[in-house]
């Protein structure tokens, strides 16, 4: 309870940490939304969000790209799509940025800084997420990851608007946006910024775990 506030994210070395949780499969409507902020971009890219070869958030060494993917037919449909950021919209190293990628079930559009940058088809629906901050193919993540969210629906523009320019971070829960997301991982807020457990926040009760050293930090959005 208490006046909401953000002290804290979680920080992953870049070698083996993340974040783990019980898995789960993507519906046909969904929307992942976190702030990241980046100190490298590992050469093989980084899966922030998915696990395996299954993920809703691959980002390109470049930064310019971020892919959606699920090796299974079981998923929906076989393979990758591509969102393009670009160069000029391009995820780059020693700030914190807010992503989002919002799916309906036939396109899915990816969001910076509560901007609609691209939408491609088709859409996902990956298997077994259980992980986010990097996957054990060495696509790890070399930085700090925040206020992680899912839905399973899909967000509107002025949802995903009013999450970035809503405050750093906002309050996505009853008493600020009311958008009452499945998961929602606070990464350290909630949980005193201490031990290895996210509390999810969310409707779901899927609470996460930080893997190998990952750990809670007061360098936040």
């Amino acid at each position: 309870g208490g006046v909401f506030s953000n002290d804290y994210s979680a920080e992953f070395d870049g070698v083996d940490d993340y974040a783990s949780f019980a898995s789960f499969d993507f519906p046909s409507e969904k929307t992942v939304s976190y702030w990241i902020y980046l100190n490298s971009i590992n050469s093989s890219g980084i899966t922030i969000f998915g696990t395996g070869s299954n993920y809703y958030s691959h980002l390109l060494a470049n930064g310019q790209t971020m892919y959606i993917y699920t090796n299974s037919s079981s998923g929906g449909f076989a393979g990758a799509t591509a969102l393009t950021l670009g160069s000029t919209h391009a995820i780059t190293t020693g700030s914190w940025i807010h992503i989002a990628i919002v799916g309906n079930g036939t396109s899915a559009t990816l969001y910076k800084n509560g901007a609609s940058i691209d939408t491609n088809t088709p859409d996902r629906m990956p298997i077994n997420m259980q992980r986010f901050g990097g996957h054990e193919t060495g696509r790890y993540l070399d930085g700090k990851m925040d206020e992680v969210a899912y839905w399973d629906s899909a967000l509107t523009a002025t949802n995903i608007a009013d999450i970035y320019n809503g405050g750093t971070p906002v309050d996505l829960g009853v008493g600020g946006l009311n958008l009452s997301p499945v998961h929602w991982w606070r990464c350290g807020d909630n949980d005193g910024g201490t031990g290895t457990t996210i509390t999810d926040q969310g409707s779901g009760g899927n609470n996460a775990t930080l893997q190998n050293g990952a750990s809670f930090v007061s360098d936040v959005p």
